[in-house]
């Protein structure tokens, strides 16, 4: 059992909640910048204590006799997930209130699709999901966390454009 990596998931869970509370009592004492920013902070804090926590699995121990590296592979894309979760939110964060709406709901959206396709055939959840449907889930929430990223980084990502000022000067004749 790897403690080291279940003690580190339980941080990240604290560190989210904690972060959670504190925004929704600034949110309820009007200071909805500030906690707009604290919860994207902790957020990001969380992920990447998570993306540790997954990166914990690398240890031999927990290799089971996968010569092949596919456990590996999957630690890492784990970690990396967490990372640009983390990372696609807290940009999104500074880059305006739709986009930080749109980028946290994506993030929302993969953290809660992701682990389905992890946790099918366990006492969790008894029945087990086919190859290609558990693929398929791994695949759309590698989508929303791309999204999430693409959200907060490119630039004019759902901004209207500016409409030219009128000029006055042409259609008033006094």
């Amino acid at each position: 059992m790897n403690i080291r990596g279940l003690l580190l998931g339980y941080l990240a869970v604290f560190v989210f909640g904690g972060a959670l509370l504190v925004a929704l009592g600034l949110l309820l004492a009007g200071l909805t910048r500030a906690a707009k920013f604290l919860f994207a902070g902790g957020f990001l804090l969380a992920a990447l204590i998570a993306a540790v926590a997954a990166l914990s699995f690398l240890d031999p121990d927990f290799n089971h006799g996968d010569e092949s590296g596919r456990t590996v592979l999957l630690v890492l894309a784990v970690a990396v997930a967490f990372l640009l979760l983390g990372a696609g939110q807290f940009i999104a964060a500074f880059r305006g209130p739709g986009r930080y709406a749109a980028a946290l709901a994506c993030a929302l959206a993969a953290l809660v699709i992701g682990p389905l396709a992890c946790v099918v055939g366990i006492d969790v959840i008894p029945f087990m999901l086919p190859g290609a449907a558990a693929l398929s889930t791994l695949l759309v929430s590698a989508l929303l966390v791309a999204a999430s990223v693409v959200i907060a980084v490119v630039p004019g990502f759902g901004e209207r454009p500016m409409e030219p000022p009128l000029d006055d000067s042409q259609g008033d004749a006094r």
